[in-house]
């Protein structure tokens, strides 16, 4: 069967490969090497069996075993998964062109269909990168990192043989998986996007002492947010990016500024299209872990069994707050 992407309902059944792959692009690639040279089950669309050479199988091997490497120390961790954000679509969308036999006319629906691949994998892959960070945030019961990911490669391999075989359970574990993923989605997509911020925190760090962000790095939101909300002027304004956990009024998890003011620590962020203040009231800030890249702080709730926690970068001088006004200090 031919699939073409100038047609929508034919390529339906490439969703979940775009999916698998943008989730797990090494792991996708070994395996449709390995069923291709195997001859296992039924043969795969397109030009796809011809991956099955002992050569891509040994190539596909090896990059799966380095990503599995590079992903274990903490230090290469965040660095490797951002840029496994930016090979994932450019994977997939090359998976769904050898998928097809002939090759698909690159006419402007051809294009915007490849577009779109490339997005739902880059969505895929910052879930995921999200998803690691989230055993962080728990307070207890952190699973182990090589459990977390044996776990995630085995329900991706069980959505690979679904998919290939094409049969009615393939449906019913595309829809579990599908719907696994628009459930950790939310959170997960919200702390990728802290990401970037942790990366050059740390290489902020290595040339400068803790400091917070000018108000000239201020998106522009932030900048008028924090003059409505703190007594300062524009240029006066500092900041930092981060996350909160557990407040109420933030829904769960929510990445956005910190603004330091007088005896007060606030934490903006967009929701429906508006700028959102919350006042943390901070007293004293007790850093819970820290690694390379982050620091999780705990910050009194109204709770004291159940406090919020800020996930930062370790460039932020949050534990020399004091109640002083650091928009008003050096730097």
């Amino acid at each position: 069967m031919t699939w073409d992407l100038g047609v929508i309902g034919s390529a339906l059944p490439l969703i979940p490969l775009v999916l698998l792959t943008g989730w797990a692009p090494f792991l996708t690639l070994l395996f449709l090497s390995a069923w291709s040279l195997g001859g296992l089950g039924t043969p795969l669309p397109g030009l796809l069996p011809r991956l099955g050479g002992p050569g891509f199988l040994v190539s596909f091997a090896l990059l799966y075993g380095g990503n599995l490497l590079l992903h274990r120390p903490a230090v290469t961790r965040l660095p490797w998964s951002l840029l496994l954000c930016l090979a994932a679509p450019l994977v997939a969308i090359l998976t769904v062109l050898v998928s097809q036999d002939p090759p698909p006319r690159l006419d402007w629906v051809g294009m915007g269909g490849l577009i779109l691949v490339g997005a739902m994998a880059f969505w895929a892959q910052a879930t995921r990168g999200g998803v690691r960070l989230l055993p962080a945030l728990r307070q207890q019961g952190r699973p182990s990192p090589i459990l977390l990911h044996l776990a995630e490669d085995s329900l991706v391999l069980a959505a690979l043989v679904a998919w290939a075989e094409g049969t009615a359970v393939s449906l019913l574990v595309e829809g579990f998986l599908l719907l696994g993923v628009l459930v950790l989605s939310r959170p997960a997509w919200r702390l990728q996007q802290l990401a970037p911020h942790l990366l050059r925190g740390a290489i902020r760090l290595l040339l400068q002492a803790p400091s917070w962000r000018p108000w000239q790095e201020l998106p522009a939101w932030v900048r008028a947010g924090g003059s409505r909300e703190l007594p300062t002027g524009n240029e006066e304004l500092r900041g930092g990016p981060a996350a909160l956990v557990g407040n109420p009024e933030v829904g769960g998890i929510r990445t956005g500024w910190l603004l330091p003011g007088p005896g007060s620590l606030l934490f903006l962020f967009r929701r429906r299209g508006r700028t959102w203040a919350v006042d943390l009231h901070p007293g004293p800030l007790h850093p819970e872990s820290h690694g390379p890249f982050a620091m999780i702080l705990l910050v009194p709730g109204a709770s004291p069994s159940s406090p919020w926690r800020l996930v930062v970068p370790r460039d932020l001088p949050l534990l020399e707050l004091d109640g002083r006004n650091p928009n008003h200090a050096p730097g």
